[in-house]
């Protein structure tokens, strides 16, 4: 498990210098992409094709505002600081086209909780103690992110208010224009079924999804698997996340209650 720990922390390199790259490319060209969401979501599976087929500026972030990223921290931070800045000011004047994606709270929770696990506890103190791993969960996770990335991101830095519109659930996508800027907001549940529909809003007509990153592939996964197949959540964290103005915006009424008693079917 150690040895998956080390390689979780360096596999992001390459992934840097692609961006460092495109930073240089976007001074020369009028548009740019950016796979832009919240953590753990799926947009790997967005970004990982896309990067192999486009020509064009293409970005991966979870934030413009760094600091409310639980995991990044130190020199990563910084990093992350100075590339967001530099991209708002480079994309100011360029059209600029978002992919967007959003996914059931709790899950999305979840599956964030795991994968930064290390910086909520020691590595070194990380057991098999599943209820010791909840209560920091319910504790120390900052859990309204997802119900607030819209407003704190999408909102805040490109003016555009998600919930002005009406999301079709039937279809798990919307499409939203505004001045220079095209927005893509896909419900992860949806995006195996939504590859042609990505590659008409980008203009690849050869575009297709592919599912990466799973939990099951890293150093945590034992644990995770482990913690929901066997952990139940709290009523009240059920009904906060439920009950929130995000899930009732992407999810149908019968969908939430699903949801509510797969959270809480453990008890």
């Amino acid at each position: 498990m150690y040895n998956q720990y080390l390689k979780s922390k360096f596999k992001i390199i390459p992934k840097k210098i692609d961006e460092i790259k495109n930073i240089s490319k976007l001074l020369k060209e009028k548009e740019v992409v950016l796979i832009y969401q919240m953590a753990k979501v799926g947009s790997s599976s967005i970004y990982n094709p896309l990067k192999e087929i486009t020509k064009k500026p293409l970005f991966h972030l979870h934030a413009f505002d760094v600091d409310k990223e639980v995991h990044v921290k130190g020199l990563r931070r910084v990093y992350q600081k100075v590339k967001a800045k530099v991209l708002l000011k480079l994309s100011k004047d360029k059209k600029v086209k978002i992919v967007t994606l959003t996914r059931d709270p709790i899950a999305r929770n979840l599956s964030n909780y795991f994968y930064a696990l290390d910086m909520f506890i020691p590595y070194t103190k990380i057991t098999n103690d599943l209820e010791m791993l909840k209560k920091v969960f319910l504790e120390k996770h900052p859990h309204d992110r997802p119900l607030r990335w819209f407003d704190d991101e999408l909102y805040k830095f490109f003016g555009i208010n998600i919930y002005d519109f009406d999301f079709p659930k039937d279809k798990g996508f919307l499409i939203v224009e505004k001045d220079n800027i095209s927005v893509m907001v896909i419900r992860m549940e949806n995006l195996n079924k939504v590859s042609k529909e990505i590659g008409q809003f980008l203009g690849y007509s050869d575009f297709k999804v592919k599912r990466v990153n799973k939990g099951s592939d890293n150093w945590y996964s034992q644990l995770y698997k482990s913690f929901k197949a066997s952990t139940s959540l709290p009523k009240y964290y059920i009904e906060e996340m439920y009950n929130s103005k995000y899930t009732k915006f992407f999810y149908t009424d019968d969908e939430i209650e699903a949801l509510k008693r797969k959270w809480s079917s453990n008890e």
